[in-house]
């Protein structure tokens, strides 16, 4: 393998690797905030009587 082709072999993971931590970034939370949601649901602003 040369030279050039290993440069460009790892300028293509250095890449691969920048686009999976930005779409990390992005999906970490939105994880996290899938947790909360049904907790925030039941939380509401009810006044106590229930409607069926």
């Amino acid at each position: 393998m040369s030279e050039e082709n290993k440069t460009e072999l790892n300028e293509q993971k250095t890449e691969a690797r920048r686009d999976f931590i930005k779409k990390a970034a992005y999906v970490a939370p939105v994880i996290m905030t899938m947790n909360a949601m049904p907790s925030l649901a039941q939380a509401g602003s009810n006044s106590g009587t229930v409607i069926r």
